[in-house]
């Protein structure tokens, strides 16, 4: 799973949203937020944006803690 996936199925899931309902608002398929919460698929830039402006919280992958970093 990446991180910024992980950090997208967490939010979704905060905000009582189903893969399909978030798919909806940003104008994709269920089975591509599936995919890129299970780290299959890479999100460009405006699926990003677009993500993060459904989910309202930034979501970039430079604001994320780097898990393969942390002590």
């Amino acid at each position: 799973m990446s991180r910024i996936g992980s950090k997208i199925g967490s939010l979704r899931r905060a905000k009582g949203l189903t893969e399909k309902q978030l798919a909806k608002m940003i104008g994709v398929s269920d089975k591509f937020i599936i995919e890129v919460e299970s780290g299959k698929r890479v999100l460009s830039d405006d699926l990003i944006k677009r993500v993060s402006k459904a989910l309202g919280e930034e979501i970039n992958d430079l604001n994320l803690p780097d898990a393969e970093k942390a002590p």
